[in-house]
């Protein structure tokens, strides 16, 4: 397995997103490699991970194996990257390195660049939940036996994002619940 092997490339990302012609190629370089071989992983799990590079490298990929890359991972790579770069462009906007700007150009604010952020970050979103309901169709899943398994103890797939707030049970007020659902009129806390 090379551990250079990617799904997308430079021309392909530029043509796809919102990434100019002119950011130079180290940066798209670091941005895929990246992308890839740190945020595809951790979603797919290392596992599914080395079967799909292995597959792709010696030309044995399964017909859902290619569906999933072809019309799945590589829109989600294209996302992903895009949000990276608009990371690197903050990073500079909140060091100052990116305060001048050539003759004729405009450059985005900092809140703009944030907005820019959150929007991709639905996307991206939305794209990693594709790939999951892709992956444990029932038509699918048997198929992708490397997504359940964790014989090597390295990276299992984010099976899902964990936001919002935990209560432990005790936290909960039953007796509210109870109350609501005999019609009573007490209200609780």
């Amino acid at each position: 397995m090379s551990n250079y092997l990617f799904f997308i490339d430079s021309t392909g990302l530029k043509d796809n997103t919102n990434i100019d012609k002119n950011v130079s190629d180290k940066l798209i370089k670091n941005l895929i490699k990246t992308a890839q071989n740190v945020y595809l992983q951790e979603l797919l799990g290392r596992n599914l991970y080395l079967k799909l590079i292995d597959n792709y490298t010696n030309s044995t990929l399964t017909t859902k194996q290619s569906i999933l890359i072809d019309d799945y991972i590589i829109d989600y790579l294209y996302a992903k990257c895009e949000s990276l770069s608009v990371d690197v462009l903050i990073i500079k906007y909140a060091d100052g390195v990116s305060r001048t700007t050539p003759n004729n150009t405009t450059q985005p604010s900092f809140d703009e660049l944030k907005l820019i952020k959150i929007n991709k970050e639905k996307e991206i979103t939305m794209y990693e939940d594709l790939i999951k309901q892709y992956i444990n169709d029932p038509l699918n899943i048997d198929s992708f036996p490397e997504y359940n398994s964790n014989t090597d103890n390295y990276v299992n797939p984010v099976k899902a994002k964990t936001y919002g707030i935990y209560f432990e049970d005790s936290d909960l007020d039953y007796e509210y619940n109870n109350r609501r659902a005999q019609n009573d009129q007490e209200q609780g806390i």
